[in-house]
């Protein structure tokens, strides 16, 4: 009989990533080497003889994969495909949190639950799987973007001192049915710096109010959601946007 122990697998991951770098298993260390844009490729024992390896095409789909039982320390399967998949041999899909995605077809298999913020094309991967990557099954993102830590546009801290930000921020969120710590109000920010001045919260604040001005929830409750999401994205992309007003609130520059 197996011990909990001996099915226990830990994984290391880069800070503030969904990037691999090693697996714990059976009491030995595995260090795991990944591409440009944190996809797995290889897997090494701690003698750093190579256990497991595998290549796939550039939508995913497994071209070669070294057989687990020829492995001399036992079997070692790293499951993650592009970063933020998790790959299951069994439907050969990938959860990828939001939506599943089908690497023979390039493609998920439901419509992005964010409609057209995400892009026209409602079932497509990101435009080029070389440069980008989807971390929800949500909209793409060029991966030197996603260097850096993960910022809060609006933030969900602020609820006891000064102007209370987050208190005036949640009823957005409520009542577009959305998690303030979802990864719709969620950035990669690089030279990320806090906290951020009451400037930047007025500025997201006055533009969810402007965006939903107008709309009741009650009678337009998807209008509404949209508003608040293109909103995010919006400030999103104006928070990677070196030089911008509302990147160098965020970054003290």
């Amino acid at each position: 009989m197996k011990s909990y122990s001996e099915d226990l697998k830990t994984w290391l991951f880069e800070e503030e990533s969904f990037v691999p770098l090693a697996l714990i298993q059976d009491g030995k260390a595995y260090s795991i080497v990944c591409d440009q844009l944190g996809t797995p490729t290889e897997a090494y024992d701690e003698e750093g003889r190579e256990v497991w390896y595998r290549r796939l095409d550039m939508n995913g789909k497994m071209l070669e994969e070294t057989q687990p039982g020829l492995n001399p320390e036992g079997y070692v399967s790293i499951p993650f495909l592009f970063q933020g998949q998790y790959y299951d041999y069994e439907t050969g899909l990938a959860y990828n949190r939001f939506r599943y995605y089908d690497p023979e077809l390039g493609r998920y298999i439901s419509q992005d639950p964010i409609g057209l913020v995400g892009g026209i094309a409602m079932h497509a991967y990101v435009n080029s799987s070389l440069l980008e990557v989807d971390l929800f099954g949500l909209s793409a993102s060029s991966y030197n973007k996603l260097e850096g830590p993960l910022h809060y546009i609006a933030t969900n801290k602020n609820t006891k001192r000064g102007r209370k930000w987050t208190n005036r921020f949640k009823p957005f969120f409520d009542k577009a049915q959305l998690d303030i710590d979802g990864p719709d109000n969620k950035v990669y920010v690089p030279n990320h710096k806090g906290p951020h001045p009451d400037e930047y919260h007025e500025y997201v604040y006055n533009k969810l109010k402007r965006a939903t001005k107008g709309i009741d929830p009650k009678k337009s409750q998807e209008q509404y959601q949209m508003a608040v999401k293109s909103t995010l994205k919006e400030i999103a992309s104006e928070a990677q946007e070196v030089g911008s007003q509302v990147n160098k609130w965020l970054t003290k520059t």
